[in-house]
């Protein structure tokens, strides 16, 4: 199973094309989801329930899709960003100002140490595989320090590739043991190279 730095990286033609696929499905969805609900509301309210009641139950699907859509395009924006590469793509130098807001660094910080609780014996809601978590705890805690140091610089692609690691669990050492231990540690050692105290 290839890991976060073992899938090659993305086409940015290919991405472009895909990024307007899901913007589009989107739209559309988006269209469907408000044509269902207020022909649902009006029918159901005007004492059809029988008609209104299906169509809102299809407004709440094409919501439903909608949401999975937006988050297929907010991961490929996020790999995009933490390819670092693409900044001409439409969407990617925008992601990439929020992956490096003191909000964002906040919630990248609050992940990597849930993980390390992880690995310390901590009963958290997260897949996490607790052995890995904990061999790298005390990094991921040192991580976690510098992301909420406001003094510290973090540059858009580390804030990224933190992010996956958090968050993508199929491809995350830290989720998946199927993808080998030492993508780990190489991600971590990628990830601290790329985080430097600010000129004070």
């Amino acid at each position: 199973m290839p890991g976060l730095l073992g899938t090659p990286p993305l086409d940015l033609a290919d991405a472009v094309r895909r990024l307007g696929e899901l913007r589009a499905r989107a739209g559309q969805l988006l269209g469907l989801a408000l044509a269902l609900g207020l022909s649902g509301g009006l029918l159901a309210g005007a004492g059809e329930p029988r008609v209104g009641v299906p169509l809102l139950i299809g407004a709440a699907g094409a919501i439903a899709l909608l949401g999975l859509c937006r988050g297929d395009r907010r991961r490929l924006l996020v790999s995009l960003v933490a390819q670092g590469d693409a900044w001409n793509v439409a969407g990617v130098s925008e992601l990439a100002a929020r992956l490096q807001s003191p909000r964002e660094r906040r919630r990248i910080a609050a992940g990597l140490r849930a993980a390390a609780d992880v690995g310390a014996g901590a009963q958290l809601p997260l897949m996490v595989d607790a052995p890995r978590a904990h061999a790298a705890g005390e990094r991921l805690r040192a991580l976690a320090q510098r992301f909420g140091d406001p003094l510290v610089s973090v540059s858009a692609p580390a804030a990224a590739i933190c992010r996956r690691l958090l968050c993508d669990a199929q491809h995350s050492p830290l989720y998946n043991p199927h993808v080998p231990e030492e993508d780990l540690e190489r991600i971590l050692a990628l990830v601290e190279r790329d985080l430097t105290p600010a000129a004070r």
